[in-house]
């Protein structure tokens, strides 16, 4: 797919992200650099993942205070952010994710770690400690979705996905309708300002954008079904205000896992990474501590 398309933002090129980059910010893998950022340097250690469409951006409240009793590392997922963008498709189903997060985590020697997880992070989460048992101490699930469901059969189509591309540019390079896009994941609406939006935006387009497309695209006929039951200690996190995962969705999550716990947040949406750092800090650290 071009990356210049009439009346569409450009692509930023990943070689200026990069340059533009702390070298320390960047993970070197096998072919691939991942952009993390890292809070705090003594205690035990937490990893953040964030949701769909998002970025390390959403912890930018959140990484700083819990670095002050953990040492933070918070990851790019793959077609996010400031990582760059894998020419495989796999890398971009769910299984490529957790194989990411392992690959980060080894290169950083860090055998063992709490997983913080937002939204379609938190399935990452729960996956990664399901492959991974041995290596998570426990698991904070922020509105994470319930399950990942195949999405309308429209949508499973290759030739619909390509018809589409043009379309989902188009509204990426539009500042005024991205902002309304993302502002159904806000309760509080004046977090959202033009700055917050035009960061996230910028952080979507980034050379290889079309291979993410593709890539999340070959991925939706193959959704899988319910999550899995990992048997680790699990706080779930909900806005009492959130229109993407409502609380009651979150109650029945909570009701299958053996040893998971809710907390809801009063002034929050799905957004509560930022619209609520410091009671999100607080409920962490009392799971993590073993208070609730």
């Amino acid at each position: 797919m071009a990356s210049f398309l009439p009346g569409c933002a450009p692509l930023r090129s990943f070689s200026e992200v990069a340059a533009s980059l702390p070298k320390e910010d960047l993970v070197a893998l096998s072919g691939q650099r991942v952009h993390v950022e890292r809070w705090g340097h003594e205690g035990p250690h937490l990893v953040l993942l964030h949701g769909f469409a998002a970025s390390t951006f959403s912890f930018r409240k959140l990484g700083p205070l819990l670095g002050k009793s953990h040492r933070v590392i918070a990851i790019d997922l793959n077609g996010f952010g400031f990582t760059e963008r894998p020419t495989e498709p796999s890398a971009y189903s769910l299984e490529g994710q957790v194989a990411l997060v392992t690959a980060v985590l080894d290169q950083l020697k860090i055998c063992r770690a709490s997983l913080v997880g937002h939204s379609f992070g938190g399935q990452i989460a729960l996956h990664w400690a399901d492959q991974k048992p041995e290596r998570v101490e426990s698991l904070v699930l922020i509105s994470p979705p319930t399950q990942l469901e195949k999405p309308p059969w429209p949508l499973r189509l290759g030739p619909v996905r390509v018809a589409l591309y043009p379309l989902m540019r188009l509204a990426l390079s539009r500042p005024s309708q991205f902002r309304k896009l993302i502002s159904r994941a806000y309760h509080q609406k004046n977090l959202l300002t033009i700055e917050v939006s035009e960061a996230y935006r910028e952080r979507l387009l980034v050379e290889g954008f079309g291979r993410a497309y593709r890539g999340f695209g070959a991925s939706l006929s193959s959704a899988p079904g319910p999550s899995p039951r990992p048997d680790q200690p699990i706080l779930v996190v909900a806005g009492r205000h959130d229109e993407v995962i409502p609380l009651e969705d979150l109650e029945a999550l909570v009701e299958g896992l053996p040893k998971a716990h809710l907390h809801v947040l009063e002034k929050s949406g799905h957004s509560s990474p930022e619209e609520e750092p410091r009671a999100l800090t607080r409920a962490i650290r009392d799971f993590l501590n073993g208070r609730r």
